[in-house]
């Protein structure tokens, strides 16, 4: 027991376990960083792609908001991570990579299956295949997804941590972000060489990681296979700290999706064209994100992740004042004001997005950190399909105005409950690997007591 400076929410002596130990130096490597992080660009851009591009595409079409739900039906293979976890975790060829056994193939199918996706036509007639297709997708994607968060779980360090949660949720954010943009073709080059587009950038966003040598498990998976146990996501859910933790990853999931997703069709019913907006959705990423990338993880080291999550907050809080005065405006601003305003809000509550990434790879255990992760994300993912599937209902019943309201007054309460907890949260996880690991770094900030 002990002093532990992280209970006190910073990260200067953050609690995470560390793959090598105590005589880690605090450098980082930014050469897996970024590759990682470009890894995770091309898991999200699907996600970009379904629940804001497609949105807009076939609201132009006359699809009603009734079915939008449907939408949400992508996600749900995500939903069995923890499944894909137990095969993903426990077979796998340490030889090809312990990780690039599963990236490598899921990545192929994947992009062949969005290239299928350019002799459909998109009308409403034919939503249900896209939707279909995109499903089948969305089971390979999920394993390969596994593999990606296994990796990064493993690799990085006490000391990486925090930088590397905020390059991957600005990466992954520019993913969501050109999945979205990818509107702004369909005008010009036409649906079919659009998805080729798609295809050909999923396999390009991938490539760094598969070609970087992929490093050998660490010591605690390596403990755990000797030992013969397998990797089972029922140890995840049995611990004390997934009473907080999985809920967390839900509400995380739920904050990405519920508000989010009816901001496309706003638009459109709006006046903005495909083009319109997809210039709008990536410049808004990289303009409000970006910085972001680079700011948080300072204010994180610096005031801790409570701290930041509760600024995060009020960003959410901004953007439903900022929605719900738009809505009942009736007409959207020009365009390069409307890119400028949301570049900042969302600025703003980038402090939480990055708070729960780095909280997220810090829960895991290294001893199947594969299956950890992705217990977390099932959870995660199912928020996003909840949120996504009772958003288009929600906004339909109570009108756009209040809809934003209430909608981004529940991401600020999650961002405040997330800060609330973390203490609680922490002295668990730390308590578990305690157990798990019988010694504690002194770069963890924490003394063990025998």
């Amino acid at each position: 027991m002990a002093g532990h400076s992280a209970l006190m929410g910073k990260t200067s002596q953050p609690a995470t376990g560390s793959t090598t130990g105590p005589e880690d130096p605090p450098k980082k490597d930014f050469k897996k960083i970024y590759t990682l992080a470009v890894l995770h660009m091309a898991q999200y851009f699907p996600q970009g792609f379904t629940q804001q591009a497609l949105p807009a595409i076939f609201r132009q079409a006359g699809l009603g908001l009734d079915r939008f739900w449907l939408f949400s039906l992508p996600m749900w293979p995500r939903w069995i991570k923890f499944l894909l976890a137990i095969v993903v975790d426990n077979f796998s060829s340490e030889r090809f990579g312990y990780r690039k056994t599963w990236i490598v193939p899921c990545t192929a199918i994947a992009a062949i299956l969005y290239l299928s996706l350019a002799f459909i036509e998109p009308v409403v007639s034919a939503v249900g295949l896209v939707v279909t297709v995109l499903v089948v997708k969305s089971v390979f994607m999920a394993a390969q997804d596994v593999a990606v968060d296994a990796y990064c779980s493993e690799s990085f360090t006490t000391a990486e941590r925090p930088t590397a949660a905020a390059v991957i949720a600005f990466t992954a954010s520019l993913g969501t972000f050109i999945g979205a943009g990818i509107v702004a073709l369909v005008d010009g080059i036409g649906w079919s060489w659009t998805m080729v587009v798609a295809s050909v950038f999923l396999v390009l966003a991938a490539t760094p990681a598969i070609v970087r040598p992929e490093p050998p498990p660490p010591p605690e998976l390596r403990a755990r296979r000797s030992r013969g146990e397998i990797a089972n996501p029922l140890r995840a859910l049995r611990r004390k700290d997934s009473l907080l933790v999985m809920p967390h990853s839900f509400a995380a999931g739920w904050v990405d999706s519920f508000a989010f997703t009816m901001v496309a069709p706003f638009f459109i019913d709006n006046g903005m064209t495909l083009t319109q907006y997809g210039i709008y959705i990536p410049l808004v990423g990289i303009i409000g994100r970006g910085p972001a990338a680079f700011v948080v993880p300072k204010v994180i080291e610096r005031f801790g992740l409570r701290t930041s999550a509760v600024i995060g907050a009020t960003g959410f809080a901004g953007e439903g004042i900022f929605y719900a005065s738009l809505a009942v405006k009736g007409e959207l601003p020009p365009l390069w004001a409307l890119i400028t305003i949301v570049s900042m809000l969302n600025f703003v509550y980038m402090h939480y997005v990055m708070a729960i990434g780095t909280s997220r790879f810090r829960w895991v255990s290294k001893e199947q950190a594969g299956t950890d992760y992705s217990t977390q994300s099932s959870f995660y993912f199912l928020g996003v399909s909840a949120g996504t599937a009772l958003s288009g209902f929600v906004a339909d019943a109570l009108g756009y105005p209040v809809f934003f309201g209430l909608a981004f007054a529940l991401a600020a309460t999650i961002a405040l409950l997330y800060s609330a907890s973390w203490s609680t949260t922490e002295k668990w996880v730390v308590a578990r690997e305690n157990r798990e690991s019988g010694d504690v770094s002194e770069a963890e900030g924490i003394e063990r007591k025998d």
